[in-house]
């Protein structure tokens, strides 16, 4: 069989080594050896190229960090921005409700004033006036659409918002006309009641203008007239210049006083601890006429306020025009006037 011999020579004075191996063995040697290298550089080749891969993926997975990194920094001064935003949006919301509750009351006592001055609610009184738009003398119209505002509020308060500058102008033209004809008619209206008739910031409301239960006979029926309370003694004063026709006493109202103001008007006190003025005595707005008290029929210290008007009863609110209502925690009563 044929044979391949290697001499292996390791020193010229010393004898070589010869080796015989077959040759196919020398053939699986050799082939063993080259499948060697190639696996060895086919392993060094991938070892290569996945540390490569490996070197690039971090470098993609640093800049995604530094991307993320960006994107929470722009995420947070979004945050800041929508809370700086919201904040400025609650604020803005705030001063429109303060507006709307500013706008309420002043259709509430626009109502009150022409109550008060008894003016045409319905029609203007000839065609001049009739072309003054959004006039006062349009109080119909221009009520139904303040009205409307209103009502649409909660449904849509952005309708609201935006209507509110057209509703604000149509209360100020409303009332421009209102303080012409309150100074046409200057002379008229200091015997007209149009204060509260209590002095003070202590004083609320006790009993309204409605129907109740009567506390010593537990009968229902209708209270006439509104009950003021606060402190013993506390001030009572005229509405209105008048003249006083009763300064007495009896078993029901216990101390108390009528004014007769005008033709057509005429108020009453009841429950007075004392009286300081007498029948056929002249008063003027705002002079004392006499203390709270709580004689006759009275469940505590309050002055029992009334108005006649054509020999009729009538809510006193419709005539109270001055702001110190608002102490008397008289919203509701307002709006429910404003509902009408």
């Amino acid at each position: 069989m044929p044979k391949i011999t290697l001499l292996w020579v390791t020193d010229p004075d010393k004898p070589f080594k010869v080796f015989s191996f077959k040759k196919k063995t020398a053939y699986f040697l050799l082939g063993s050896f080259v499948f060697f290298c190639l696996a060895t550089l086919i392993l060094s080749s991938s070892t290569w190229m996945f540390h490569n891969e490996l070197s690039q993926a971090k470098q993609q997975k640093n800049r995604l960090q530094n991307k993320l990194t960006s994107f929470e920094n722009d995420i947070d001064r979004l945050k800041n921005t929508i809370s700086d935003k919201k904040e400025s949006i609650n604020g803005l919301e705030n001063k429109l409700s303060h507006s709307k509750k500013q706008l309420k009351e002043i259709q509430q006592m626009e109502l009150k004033i022409r109550n008060y001055l008894g003016l045409d609610k319905s029609a203007p009184k000839n065609k001049d006036q009739s072309s003054h738009q959004g006039a006062f003398r349009h109080y119909n119209s221009t009520s139904q659409y303040n009205s409307r505002i209103l009502e649409n509020e909660h449904k849509n308060k952005t309708g609201f918002k935006q209507n509110i500058v057209p509703y604000s102008m149509s209360l100020k033209d409303n009332l421009d006309e209102v303080l012409i004809h309150l100074e046409e008619k200057d002379n008229k209206l200091s015997n007209i009641p149009s204060i509260l008739p209590v002095t003070g910031e202590n004083i609320w409301l006790s009993c309204d203008y409605e129907w109740r239960n009567n506390p010593f006979t537990s009968k229902k029926e209708f209270h006439s007239a509104i009950d003021i309370a606060g402190a013993h003694k506390t001030p009572l004063i005229a509405p209105a210049d008048g003249t006083v026709i009763k300064a007495s006493k009896n078993k029901i109202w216990g101390n108390y006083v009528r004014i007769r103001h005008n033709d057509k008007l005429t108020t009453a006190y009841g429950h007075m601890s004392s009286k300081a003025v007498s029948r056929g005595d002249k008063v003027e707005r705002r002079d004392v006429i006499g203390y709270m008290g709580s004689t006759g029929h009275s469940t505590g210290t309050h002055v029992h306020y009334k108005v006649i008007k054509n020999g009729r009863h009538t809510d006193p609110m419709q005539y109270v025009l001055d702001r110190k209502a608002n102490s008397l925690k008289l919203k509701e009563k307002y709006e429910q006037m404003a509902e009408k």
